[in-house]
């Protein structure tokens, strides 16, 4: 089944789907909210497929920024992950349907989307859309409770990415982490991840910093996985990643001379790092997004901005 055949059967199951369970659910005074609510959806579905089947989406062909204007996009914004990358997100909210897009495009051409349409309640419309996507032979389709995510790579601008990656932070060899943690690496390296440069944050906060994958990895001096990270997409996971090596060349690992100079480039990357202070979300420069992890990790030794250490005495950070 060809891309766009595909698509347009996606949306035909969406709307048939939706309009037969949540008729046969609706009550008579239910019912005009109802055509109103599936009139909406059917203009979701039109903006989401003329996106996905007129873009460089479907061959991974070159990326227009201003695409979004041409197909009825409610909200856009796009993020700087250095090296050349960009992540673009798309959304169009409908009624009982939304749907969202995050394209990662390495200068200026696709490497990969994911594409998520959500439906609160509606596990019959799910198992439709799901059933027909599968035959159609994305790379993946992720599924929650309330959404799908189909995903789609594009190999040669993958392999542009990856050398421009090594250009700039050392060849990354082959990744081998224990199944256990496999995908948590992964979810670090990638362009879609969600991560933010912080040990306690929350509406609620912990008292003390809980471990992470990056806790694990230091534990067991995993020296390649943390670098493999650092040489990842996800300009959060690059800083937790340095903080990490650091803590190990300061307790006596003799990190690569190559892998030393990656962290420094990694610092002075000139790109607004996410980090968290309880429910606080802020964006600061790589060197002070470190040193705040640092500082709310409560490890004994901050490096300040002029290079020199301070001792800090190892604590929580108390809520307010």
């Amino acid at each position: 089944m060809t891309w766009r055949k595909s698509a347009r059967a996606i949306g035909m199951s969406l709307l048939a789907t939706v309009g037969t369970a949540v008729f046969a659910t609706a009550g008579a005074d239910s019912r005009a909210e109802w055509l109103e609510w599936v009139e909406n959806d059917r203009e979701v579905t039109r903006k989401m497929l003329s996106f996905a089947t007129e873009s460089g989406l479907h061959d991974g062909g070159q990326w227009v920024p201003e695409l979004a204007e041409r197909h009825d996009v409610v909200s856009s914004g796009a993020r700087e992950l250095g090296f050349g990358g960009r992540l673009h997100h798309f959304r169009w909210p409908g009624g009982h349907l939304s749907a969202e897009a995050e394209v990662f495009a390495h200068d200026g051409r696709v490497v990969a989307y994911e594409l998520t349409v959500g439906i609160e309640k509606q596990r019959a419309v799910l198992d439709a859309v799901e059933k027909v996507w599968e035959e159609s032979g994305p790379d993946g389709v992720v599924r929650d409770r309330d959404s799908l995510t189909f995903q789609r790579r594009f190999p040669e601008a993958e392999s542009a990415r990856r050398d421009a990656l090594a250009a700039a932070l050392g060849v990354q060899g082959e990744l081998d982490a224990p199944r256990k943690i496999r995908k948590k690496v992964a979810e670090q390296r990638s362009a879609f991840g969600q991560v933010v440069v912080g040990a306690l944050c929350g509406f609620a906060p912990p008292r003390e910093p809980p471990r992470t994958v990056f806790d694990e990895l230091e534990d067991d001096r995993r020296v390649d996985l943390l670098a493999a990270i650092l040489r990842g997409d996800q300009p959060e996971s690059r800083v937790l990643a340095v903080a990490h090596l650091r803590r190990l060349q300061k307790n006596g690992t003799t990190l690569p001379p190559e892998l030393v100079a990656a962290m420094d480039v990694v610092l002075d990357l000139p790109l607004p790092i996410e980090t968290c202070s309880g429910c606080i979300i802020d964006s600061q420069g790589a060197r002070d997004a470190l040193a705040h992890y640092e500082r709310s990790k409560g490890w004994h030794e901050v490096a300040d901005e002029s290079g020199e250490r301070r001792h800090e005495k190892r604590r929580g950070m108390r809520r307010r």
